[in-house]
């Protein structure tokens, strides 16, 4: 860079940043929400204070616009959906043997249930 122009653009740089740390500082965020901005800030001093001033200048007004009572520092809990709603699987966990302790019947087979076949006697 040509040493005659690394002045202006250092300058224009810093009234950048200082302008989006001004602008951070007076917006409508907390302070646990402005930290990052403001590392973002420091770290790339002037691409972060253009994406700070575009956000706030633009993204924050048409926000508001579409949702009214929208507020950046409101902690509202995530609401999921119901849950779903249908046949539940078949566990065994928990459940006692319904058949425990009973000798079965001498003269016939056990029957299979879903399906069982048709005893030969029947």
């Amino acid at each position: 860079m040509e040493p005659w122009l690394a002045w202006p653009v250092s300058l224009a740089v810093g009234a950048l940043w200082v302008a989006g740390l001004v602008s951070l500082l007076r917006g409508p965020l907390d302070e646990r929400r402005r930290l990052p901005w403001a590392l973002m800030m420091m770290l790339l001093p002037g691409l972060g204070a253009l994406i700070w001033l575009w956000w706030r200048h633009r993204h924050y007004p048409a926000r508001r616009a579409a949702q009214p009572d929208w507020d950046p520092n409101r902690r509202d809990p995530v609401v999921l959906p119901p849950p779903r709603t249908g046949r539940a699987v078949p566990t065994t966990i928990g459940r006692p043997d319904p058949y425990a302790g009973h000798a079965p019947h001498p003269g016939r087979l056990p029957a299979r249930r879903y399906g069982a076949p048709a005893e030969p006697g029947e």
